[in-house]
């Protein structure tokens, strides 16, 4: 069904790309634990900031949903916000710097969840929508699980700093090409 109707495709490739750099999420408790020294606390804290960026992030998008070709746009934004918030984390030189970067990143990860999902529940009809959905979040769990076991594991060889501005790149990156190849997309949503 995506294949034939590329909104759909476009939108669920929202969350699959935000998977693929989502390993970030697993590096916060390294960062608390191993880089600001900071325990249990530093880990709760750096998540705290995280939960308050996804739950402020989704109101902050509601501008963006008068239309598809807006929900694009505002896809495209909250991506990007999300990568260039995750690159600046590591060069945070205290713990609290770093959660609010974490929070200013996450405005943009849950603001893509939802405008994505948002955009979907629009354009797919009712007797195929579940199925959308159920491969929306198969998708997202896939490559959320795969971005965090790499991270893991090169933290380990390379160092959390080095492995978070990686998956910064990689989120900045996927949403650059994300956005030219639905430029088309985003086009015919205007008229």
């Amino acid at each position: 069904y995506a294949r034939r109707d590329h909104r759909v495709l476009a939108l669920l490739s929202v969350k699959g790309g935000f998977g693929l750099g989502a390993g970030v999420i697993g590096l916060l408790p390294v960062f608390a634990l191993e880089v600001f020294r900071a325990g249990d606390r530093g880990t709760g804290i750096l998540f705290a900031f995280r939960g308050l960026g996804a739950l402020i992030g989704p109101f902050l998008a509601r501008r963006f949903t008068r239309d598809l070709r807006a929900v694009l746009v505002g896809c495209f934004v909250a991506m990007v916000t999300y990568g260039v918030f995750y690159g600046l984390f590591p060069l945070s030189g205290t713990l609290l710097v770093a959660g609010v970067m974490a929070g200013l990143a996450h405005l943009g990860g849950g603001s893509q969840w939802t405008l994505s999902t948002y955009g979907l529940q629009t354009v797919v009809p009712d007797f195929i929508r579940g199925r959308i959905f159920s491969f929306d979040y198969g998708l997202v769990t896939l490559t959320l699980a795969g971005s965090i076991f790499v991270s893991g594991w090169a933290a380990d060889q390379l160092g959390p700093r080095i492995v978070m501005f990686a998956l910064a790149a990689v989120s900045i990156v996927y949403a650059v090409v994300w956005a030219i190849l639905t430029r088309r997309i985003r086009r015919s949503a205007e008229g």
